[in-house]
């Protein structure tokens, strides 16, 4: 369920941003894009590290060592 969260928390930030860069066309909405972007993915993280066990967060990194 964490990982869930984590994803729907940063796909809605960047979802928002979006519409923001659609919205506020030109620099300051692609600005507005990337700032919500990041915000999204720390704050996924951080519901993620909450919410997660131990033993999910160890996954989760085994995970991306993997995958780089």
């Amino acid at each position: 369920m964490a990982h869930i969260n984590r994803f729907f928390i940063t796909f809605g930030f960047l979802l928002f941003g979006l519409f923001l860069w659609v919205r506020l066309s030109g620099t300051f909405g692609v600005i507005l894009f990337i700032v919500c972007g990041l915000v999204g993915a720390i704050l996924g993280n951080i519901v993620f590290r909450k919410q997660a066990s131990d033993k999910q967060v160890k996954e989760d990194l085994q995970n991306r060592l993997d995958n780089d």
